[in-house]
């Protein structure tokens, strides 16, 4: 039998006495083959070493996929925090928001603006608290996309879970019986949204839907955050009231106290600690290191 022409490559000889054959042998990169005889073929065989796959060779349909989950999703950036312990702390401050909004309702003197609008539409529909206040964070959430807001993982988690946890609380909170007592209930509801606003925006996964809609219009329009929060609180705040919600001394004292409580909380439940500061009129300016006292908030 003739012999075939070996190829230029590392090769190992096998040898016997009767036929030579050039066979080629499929090889994991690196791997050697020893000299050996058998009794009826002498094989020389080339190795073959396959090239590894490029990493950075993607399917085409999977750099779309990315690329449409990047233009609608916002992703926390790599860093020392693991994602676990942004889930854990968003987890445990979402529900515990939803039981401060259903102690201060159930305190009777009054509610800040978005809850003053929910609790009016539920008055006038019939669906409950909980139910309103997921319908109306999808409908804010709407109003990103002319505004090119990204969502986060916290966002959706924001929608579901507050609304859920107001419906599961409402029914297990004693309803105050006079003013006194209801001053209490809805000071403790201000103490645990700040703590629950400390824990949710300390993990960084994203912004609820009405804060992604008051910074979505800072960056628009290049106006100052409190003049766009205060603008957008009245709307709501005026809505609400002339559709008959609980507008009170409770309104009041939320929007003086939850502010300074959240302000206080904030150091203690950050993950990140970098966040953006607030000019003195308002405006952003980039990104500075976390002091106590100069985070800025934002709310729910």
């Amino acid at each position: 039998t003739p012999k075939i022409a070996a190829a230029k490559t590392p090769m190992s000889v096998h040898t016997c006495g009767s036929v030579n054959v050039n066979t080629l042998l499929l090889s994991a990169p690196g791997r050697q083959i020893a000299t050996s005889s058998c009794r009826s073929v002498s094989c020389v065989m080339p190795l073959w070493t396959p090239q590894p796959l490029s990493p950075e060779r993607k399917p085409d349909s999977l750099n779309h996929v990315m690329k449409l989950l990047s233009a609608i999703f916002t992703f926390p950036e790599p860093g020392p925090v693991p994602f676990w312990r942004r889930f854990v702390s968003v987890i445990i401050g979402l529900p515990m928001y939803g039981l401060a909004v259903a102690i201060m309702i159930q305190a009777g003197i009054g509610l800040e603006p978005w809850g003053v609008f929910h609790q009016a539409l539920s008055n006038l529909s019939g669906i409950s608290y909980g139910t309103v206040a997921i319908i109306v964070g999808a409908g804010v959430l709407l109003l990103w996309i002319p505004l090119r807001q990204k969502l986060g993982l916290g966002t959706a988690m924001n929608v579901i879970i507050i609304g859920v946890s107001v419906d599961l609380f409402l029914p297990i909170i004693p309803v105050a019986p006079n003013f006194w007592w209801g001053l209490l209930e809805f000071s403790i509801g201000i103490f645990l949204n700040g703590v629950a606003i400390a824990l949710y925006v300390g993990g960084g996964l994203g912004p609820g839907p009405r804060d992604g809609l008051m910074t979505g219009l800072v960056n628009r329009f290049d106006k100052p955050v409190w003049l766009v929060r205060t603008s957008i609180e009245i709307v709501v705040l005026g809505m609400g009231w002339l559709l008959g919600g609980p507008v009170g001394l409770g309104t009041v004292y939320y929007a003086l106290t939850i502010g300074p409580v959240a302000h206080m909380l904030m150091p203690w439940f950050a993950l990140d600690k970098r966040t953006q500061h607030v000019n003195a009129d308002g405006s952003l300016d980039g990104d500075h290191p976390v002091r106590p006292g100069q985070e800025s908030f934002d709310g729910d």
